[in-house]
């Protein structure tokens, strides 16, 4: 009988198990592990019942090979591997290597030394099913054999189908999870590899080789680009030959390292170089893997980096690569955003080829978000932890940590350490406002409180007087001067819509002056809107200046610079973001010479409640209005020293619930618990609603639902990759309660375009319009 591992493309069992075994165990840790891990996880395609699977694609339970592959794996490590903690490592990596990680307690006994009929009915189910697919095998056991004999595993292969006592090597397993400590940074190592190199042996995709440039090659790109002369040039410059120098000198005495710099003096530049040098002087053979809060950011920073690359002749994209979830498939170059796929010279890949090697971070530089590297570190989701085995030699840099919620700094930071320790990576941390975490780290920037001083671009103008909506715009019209240009930060939704429609009633507040940003608009729209504003913020011939009224979407990663700021109350850190967003470049006129950052204290109509504390942690806001409420002023230079007052204070009063609970997870491999860590706060009694605005969304929307009606598989999933990141452009997130006003198909809410403009339910200026109470974080 001839054995099969896929349909599509016809592929040889025998060949698809070579193939997962040389990629995976290529450079890896763990060798023997994961080469029992490759060569077992589909073992239990071996049969008939599977064969006919793939010719008739009904599945039975009989067709199912998880389960068996996965006895098969531990069956394999019993015998050859002398940790038997490994057994269970590799039983668990296996069994789930088609999906999301659990416990491994769901495919075990219950009770140490028995399977308990009622108790355990479901795995007695699945051993029943075994038994049946191993009768099954023994009809072939001569091929079976023969082809795990180029592995040396066909005498035992032999030995577990003929004689195999299914029971007891689960009781062993139990026994182990009881006694042993499992290591999670093993498990995740050897359940990456298997899975990354199981979907790229599945997908015939060929493997690119990860490409760098030296760190002198592209200082010669960057020493062009900043060869302009200017007093916050000369800063730049001076900052990032301190940077270097310190590391010349002190590379080897840490493994975690800082740069604290003031906004706008260079950070990315001196936090990517001294990544480079750093992987030149470890000798790291890793990537250098560059994580970011937002993904405005990251589109920022990457054609900022990827520019240095092209200059310097690197364009392909296993050199330097992009990653997060409303990315193209593939980034061609810092100008061309359109094309979906893998750049490479000498291979021709698909658009589900190009998704796979994105997904898995093959290239020299990736630039992605924390979500991706952190649920990487920390999670269970199939799709995350392909890539987890890249970290493995790595320079991570981290910039602007402190946008993570600080009750889950204490487990990153001990994770991230395990990391370091068992996959040889190095951490640099960029950061404007130093948090307390990685306080042993060695700053790269010895004399960063000297930049802080040299600054005095803003200042904060504190005012905790509680104020209505109504209030603040009376006050704002009073002070307004159409010679600068206005930010305005609001804690809710509900509070900048309000704001804003009392300002668009102003007559000389027209939509050439006035702007809105939130998530109440789609992200096409919202690009839109950061686009102009930032185009008349950079133009010196306009007769009135922008007033931008947003949500805290605005507050770190968006580059604009605005002559005055207004920010409502929230967590000192927020405000110190928010400040950045004001006279980044330093002006100085005649009319003003700070960029004024007022804080204000607004408050609902109807009673006397902040906005903020209707997202906000009280302990953060009531330590932030401690720091504040006895100042009038605070300078720029002052920054520094009130954010360290504040991190620490906050530090004593975090609890260690979220710590403990997430320690004693990785401790136990209790990937039940592991699967609720999230980055992003989910938020209950939303749904996604497609908005058809215009014409552009209207042909989404069409192809969108064309796609999702394509009967072939692969073709149907290869047009979503396609269009999945227009269809993500133009959703957004509204509360559960507006579903009736909402269309639907099978596949989605919608709003139809008929609905949409200044007298429907969607405006282009200011998104989806919802007339009862409600209130939405960003």
């Amino acid at each position: 009988m001839v054995f099969r591992s896929h349909k599509d493309p016809d592929k040889l069992l025998r060949v698809h198990l070579e193939e997962v075994c040389r990629i995976a165990c290529n450079n890896a840790l763990y060798r023997n592990e994961i080469q029992i891990a490759s060569l077992m996880h589909d073992f239990g395609k071996y049969t008939s019942y599977f064969q006919e699977y793939l010719d008739t694609g009904v599945e039975t339970a009989l067709s199912r090979h998880g389960f068996i592959s996965a006895v098969a794996a531990a069956y394999i490590s019993l015998k050859t591997v002398d940790d038997f903690s490994s057994a269970l490592t590799l039983y668990s990596c296996v069994i789930h290597h088609h999906g999301n990680l659990r416990s491994s307690g769901h495919n075990l006994p219950r009770r140490r030394g028995m399977i308990n009929r009622i108790h355990d009915a479901n795995l007695m189910d699945k051993i029943k099913n075994a038994y049946m697919q191993l009768e099954d095998m023994k009809k072939n056991l001569d091929i079976i054999c023969n082809d795990y004999n180029n592995f040396e595993y066909g005498q035992l292969i032999g030995e577990f189908i003929v004689n195999g006592k299914i029971e007891d090597i689960l009781i062993k397993l139990k026994n182990i999870e009881l006694k042993e400590k499992p290591d999670y940074i093993k498990h995740q190592f050897i359940y990456s590899r298997l899975i990354y190199a199981d979907k790229i042996s599945a997908s015939n995709t060929i493997l690119p080789a990860e490409k760098y440039v030296t760190y002198d090659r592209l200082n010669i790109a960057r020493k062009k680009i900043c060869s302009a002369e200017s007093d916050i040039n000369s800063i730049r410059t001076n900052i990032f030959k301190t940077v270097q120098e310190t590391l010349m000198s002190d590379w080897s005495r840490s493994d975690i390292f800082t740069i604290t710099a003031p906004t706008g003096t260079g950070k990315t530049y001196s936090g990517f170089f001294a990544a480079l040098k750093l992987k030149e002087l470890a000798n790291m053979s890793g990537r250098i893997i560059y994580s970011l809060p937002f993904t405005s950011i990251i589109n920022q920073n990457y054609n900022s980096l990827k520019k240095l690359f092209v200059d310097s002749g690197a364009r392909e994209d296993n050199y330097i690569l992009m990653h997060h979830h409303l990315g193209d498939i593939a980034y061609k170059s810092a100008d061309s955003h359109n094309k979906l796929s893998y750049e490479n010279e000498k291979e021709d890949y698909t658009v589900i080829q190009s998704q796979l090697l994105i997904e898995s971070w093959n290239s020299g530089i990736i630039i992605t978000t924390f979500v991706q590297l952190l649920e990487t570190i920390l999670g269970i989701r199939n799709k995350m932890l392909k890539k987890f085995h890249c970290i493995k030699n790595s320079i991570i840099l981290i910039d602007e940590i402190q946008s993570i919620d600080i009750k889950y700094h204490k487990i990153i930071e001990e994770l991230m350490k395990c990391t370091i320790k068992k996959l040889n990576c190095k951490i640099i941390m960029m950061t404007a406002t130093k948090p307390v975490i990685f306080s042993e780290a060695l700053e790269l920037l010895p004399d960063h409180k000297g930049y802080y001083s040299m600054f005095n671009r803003t200042r904060l103008l504190i005012d905790l007087t509680p104020v209505t909506c109504d209030e603040f715009v009376n006050n704002f019209i009073k002070n307004y001067n159409k010679n600068k240009s206005y930010l305005i930060v609001c804690n809710t939704i509900r509070q900048s819509l309000d704001i804003y429609t009392k300002l668009s009633q102003i007559e000389s507040f027209n939509n050439d002056v006035l702007f809105y940003l939130s998530t109440n608009i789609i992200p096409r729209q919202r690009e839109k809107v950061i686009c102009e504003v930032s185009e008349i913020l950079r133009s010196e011939n306009v007769q009135e200046k922008p007033i931008l009224v947003s949500t805290q979407v605005v507050e770190a990663g968006v580059d604009m610079d605005f002559d005055e700021v207004y920010r409502d109350i929230a967590p000192l850190d927020s405000i110190i973001q928010c400040a950045g967003r004001c006279n980044r470049s330093g002006r100085e006129t005649k009319e003003f010479y700070y960029g004024n950052v007022h804080i204000v204290n607004m408050v609902k109509d109807d009673k006397p409640e902040r906005f903020a504390s209707m997202i906000y942690r009280p302990n953060w806001l009531n330590l932030t209005v401690e720091l504040l409420e006895d100042r009038k002023t605070i300078e720029e230079h002052e920054y520094l020293e009130i954010i360290n007052k504040y991190f620490e204070a906050v530090k004593q009063c975090t609890s260690d619930v979220k710590y403990n609970k997430y320690k004693k997870a990785v401790s136990e491999l209790d990937f039940d618990v592991i699967g609720e860590f999230s980055l992003i706060k989910e938020q209950g009694g939303y749904i996604d609603v497609f908005i058809i605005v215009d014409d552009e969304a209207e042909e989404v929307f069409k192809s969108f639902n064309n796609a999702l009606n394509i009967k072939d598989i692969k073709k149907r999933q290869e047009r979503l990759l396609r269009i999945r990141k227009e269809v993500l452009k133009n959703t957004i997130s509204v509360p559960l309660k507006y579903r009736t006003r909402l269309e639907s198909n099978t596949h989605m809410f919608y709003l139809p375009r008929e609905a949409c403009g200044e007298n429907g339910i969607y405006s282009d200026n200011t998104g989806f319009k919802r007339t009862e109470d409600f209130d939405q974080f960003f």
